[in-house]
């Protein structure tokens, strides 16, 4: 029995591709061609003027219940709604200079004691003078300083040994956060 096969041979005998195929795709991707036609215009005229009128609708139900609110309380609310932004945009920027004494007060060790105290926020620069019992707590003072997750360095520009006790001025760069109020 004589076998068929896809394949044709041209008069040479070579084995040739059929024909047909090249037609078929090109129909099917003419036919896919024209569903994405066929689909954006129906988005483009159909929904999108489903969705402008659902709009439409939304926004005359806005209207409808500005019209229910009296004038003076919609000015009333806008005038505390400002004022509540302005408010919290304040207090974002406020310094809050306290929240560096409970810092203080928790790292220092208790043979250290403040004798002046300044603080430049613009600088982001704490100074202090104060007394160590040694320059071995001193040493253990600026240690405690080191390890501060709020503070970028700490610096000591002078000590000296009087009456039996350290007197020495310190330098403590502080971060940015620490004078934020919602930082803790």
């Amino acid at each position: 029995m004589a076998q068929f096969s896809n394949s044709l041979t041209d008069k040479f005998g070579k084995q040739v591709a059929p024909v047909g195929l090249p037609w078929r795709l090109f129909i099917f991707s003419l036919v896919l061609f024209s569903f994405a036609v066929l689909g954006y215009f129906g988005l483009r005229f159909g929904y999108s003027a489903y969705l402008e009128a659902r709009l439409r609708l939304v926004d005359s139900q806005i209207a409808d219940l500005a019209r229910q609110i009296p004038k003076e309380q919609q000015d009333a609310y806008l005038g505390f709604y400002s004022q509540t932004v302005n408010l919290q945009t304040l207090l974002s920027r406020h310094v809050l200079a306290s929240k560096i004494f409970p810092l203080l007060e928790a790292n220092t060790n208790q043979g250290v004691f403040y004798a002046r105290f300044d603080l430049n926020v613009t600088e982001k620069k704490l100074s202090v003078d104060g007394f160590a019992r040694s320059y071995e707590i001193l040493a253990q003072q600026l240690e405690a300083y080191r390890q501060l997750a709020s503070l970028e360095n700490s610096t000591v520009s002078e000590s000296k040994l009087a009456d039996g006790r350290v007197s020495f001025r310190a330098t403590l760069n502080l971060k940015p956060e620490i004078f934020k109020l919602t930082a803790q």
